[in-house]
Parts: structure tokens; C-alpha cells; sequence
């Protein structure tokens, strides 16, 4: 089998992968962070009620109190947010409601070391056969019964996955060869702006310019674009900021201040409550005392 083009995309195994070509990532390197995320179990009725809850993103008070100083602003603000997603139906036929979030973890060891050094990969592993951290589990649990939505949820669990940071908190597409393009290092931020990422990544292979909006989505900066710009944006990526127009008169229909961010819903703390209690009022009242008689 023959290719023009060598397209690594392998998260934070990129640099292992790129080691069995004997090719290196030009620095700035990056590390792989271990996460935590909680899965809490959701009856099929409290999960119809759902089924139109978009996915946000939210503040929670630190728990540094201001003691841990982070290298970077991605650090600091991963801390201090957890995200939730909409219930969807796992492996073992049961719906779940999704939060992740808090503090980076780091991998002991450097993936960008000595290639014949395996401690980042002994840790983890360990974290993946572990099934995650279930203190990290347990507060995320906690966040989500007491702060994030009024229904009743079922039992809860751990599950285990890591993402790559940098200290820049920059998206990397670049060419290690003329024919080996490597495109990693989404600082955990590349589920909602995928099919954006990847009409840049056909552009920049195919070396047709376009206007730098991935960058945007993933760090929430403004579009700024002119109409005729817009229009000649890939369809994918017009998707993207339309989404986000909608969330944004959702919240404004609500009545609450909030800012739209990809496929994400931003909320002050001030604001949060209201914008749950808004959310929860548009879908109709949950009233489990009723739905039992």
C-alpha cells in the first residue's frame, strides 16, 4: 500500500507513533493529562425529559482557594469548570448523563523523552486498568446531584481517558515531512469543533488558505467575519457558529445571560441557576412523587 499523505492524528500517542518512523514533533512539546470522568445512570423517563438538554459548560468554586498558581490559563480555568452532556446509551444498553472536568492530572513521566522509556506509559496504563480515579468520580457525582440539575439520577461511575495540553493551549496542524502531517494537541476541546478541525486539515494538505476559525471555536474567540467570508467558509464550520447563534437565542429566550461556545452554553456563576431552572421549566416540571402514582 502506497499513500501521498501520512496523517498521524493519534491524540497524545502521536509522538509514540512518530517514534516508530524515528520522526520528533517540533517543540513545543505537550503532555497528556489522565481524566476522570463520571457517568451517572438515568431512567428512561427522566432521560426522555432530557433528550433536547444542551451540552454545558460549568464554573465551580475553586479548590485551591488560590494556593495552586498553574502554569497557564488552560490549567486554571480546567480546574475551575466541568462540562455535562446529554444522556446517551452505553455499551450495556443503560443511558447515562456525562460530566468531566476539574484539574489537570499529568502523566508521570515525559512522552517527549528517552523514546525507550516507558514510565508515562506504565502510568497510563495503570490509570486505564484502574478505570479511573474514583475520589475524581465522587465529586463529580456530587457537583452534578447538587449543582448542575434537579432530577433524579442513579447510580454513578468512573471512567477513564486522558488528553494533551500545552503550555501554549494551541491546536497544532503541521508537517514533520513533506508527507507526514500530524494534527494533535486539541487541549481536550476537540469533540464539538471536529468537523471544522478537519476542513482545516483538508485545506492546509491541499494548501488552499482559510480564514482561522478552528482557533476561535476551541478558545471561544469572536468570529469576526464579513458576510461574504462567512459564506465561504466550509459548510461544516458555518454549522459551528449557526449552532452557536441558536444556543445563544435559547438563552436570550430564557431570559438568562449566557455566552455560546461552540456546541457549549457559558454561564457566569451568577447566572447558572437561572439559566438550569429556565432549561428545566422550557422541557415541562419533573415531579418523580407523580410519575410514581
Amino acid at each position: 500500500m502506497t499513500a501521498d499523505r501520512i496523517i498521524v492524528c493519534c491524540g497524545g500517542l502521536t509522538q509514540p507513533t512518530l517514534d516508530l518512523m524515528s520522526l520528533r514533533l517540533p517543540e513545543p512539546s505537550y503532555r497528556i493529562s489522565k481524566r476522570t470522568v463520571c457517568l451517572l445512570e438515568v431512567e428512561p423517563l427522566v432521560s426522555d425529559k432530557l433528550n433536547v438538554m444542551p451540552c454545558m459548560k460549568w464554573q465551580v468554586p475553586p479548590k485551591s482557594s488560590g494556593e495552586i498558581k498553574h502554569e497557564n490559563k488552560h490549567d486554571a480555568v480546567e480546574e475551575n469548570s466541568v462540562y455535562v452532556l446529554p444522556p446517551i446509551k452505553y455499551d450495556d444498553e443503560k443511558m447515562y448523563l456525562k460530566i468531566g472536568g476539574g484539574a489537570n492530572i499529568y502523566l508521570d513521566g515525559d512522552v517527549f523523552g528517552n523514546p525507550s522509556s516507558d514510565e508515562w506509559n506504565v502510568d497510563l496504563t495503570r490509570h486505564f486498568i484502574e478505570g479511573g480515579d474514583v475520589e475524581i468520580e465522587e465529586n463529580l457525582s456530587k457537583i452534578c446531584r447538587e449543582h448542575v440539575i434537579n432530577v433524579e439520577l442513579g447510580k454513578s461511575k468512573p471512567k477513564a481517558c486522558f488528553t494533551t495540553c500545552s503550555e501554549d493551549d494551541a491546536l497544532r496542524i503541521e508537517n514533520v515531512t513533506e508527507n507526514v502531517t500530524v494534527v494533535a494537541v486539541c487541549q481536550g476541546k476537540a469533540a464539538a469543533p471536529a468537523p471544522a478541525i478537519g476542513e482545516e486539515v483538508k485545506d492546509f494538505i491541499l494548501n488552499t488558505p482559510q480564514a482561522q476559525v478552528v482557533d476561535d471555536v476551541i478558545t471561544g474567540g469572536s468570529m469576526g467575519l464579513s458576510d461574504d467570508d462567512y459564506a465561504a467558509l466550509p459548510a461544516a464550520t458555518r454549522t459551528i457558529y449557526e449552532n452557536e447563534a441558536a444556543l445563544g437565542a435559547m438563552a436570550t429566550s430564557l431570559g438568562v445571560t449566557a455566552k455560546a461556545e461552540g456546541t457549549t452554553l457559558w454561564a457566569e456563576p451568577a447566572n447558572q441557576a437561572a439559566l438550569v431552572e429556565a432549561h428545566a421549566n422550557s422541557l415541562g416540571t419533573i415531579n418523580h412523587d407523580e410519575d410514581e402514582e
